[in-house]
């Protein structure tokens, strides 16, 4: 099968950033699933099941939310030498510098949102709609922080602006 790679993706490790989105994408996820009941128990940690989600050490086991975090861990570790390295011989150190501290503040935004946008910190006892909204507000993240190849910067710029305002 002949992939139609550009030159920037051909230089990456695309089974690297696939497994650090889906690590992303699951740890937002397992961190905005309600409590309550509503979901099985695979779905929470093993050692806080539904209904009460009360911590018990004495109940063995280990869910897929056990795994994402060691995932992201892992895949984090293995770009941020890759991708300084890039970065490096490609730009300045201040250029370099300046996008860091962009992400820097990119991720507090992010930070910020995601535990305001929670459905038990919107209301102690979340509603239907709480829930619905926690979800939206997930579905915005990926028009702010998503990057595709095949759509224009313009597109790319306008959905970004239209996912922050609805922020």
């Amino acid at each position: 099968m002949e992939h139609s790679l550009t030159p920037e993706t051909q230089s990456r490790f695309l089974s690297l950033d696939a497994l650090r989105g889906l690590a992303v994408l699951l740890m937002i996820l397992s961190g905005s699933i309600a409590f309550g009941g509503m979901l099985p128990a695979w779905m929470y940690h093993a050692q806080v099941p539904p209904p009460l989600h009360k911590f018990n050490p004495d109940i063995p086991g280990i869910t897929w939310v056990d795994w994402v975090f060691p995932f992201f861990l892992f895949s984090m570790g293995a770009a941020i030498p890759i991708a300084l390295r890039r970065k490096l011989q490609e730009n300045s150190v201040f250029h370099v510098i300046l996008q860091t501290v962009k992400r820097y503040f990119l991720l507090v935004f992010f930070a910020i949102f995601i535990f305001h946008s929670r459905a038990w910190v919107m209301n102690s006892s979340p509603t239907q709609f709480e829930n619905l909204l926690s979800i939206a507000c997930f579905v915005l993240l990926f028009l702010i922080f998503s990057t595709t190849n095949f759509e224009s910067a313009k597109v790319s710029i306008a959905r970004k602006i239209v996912g922050l305002t609805l922020a």
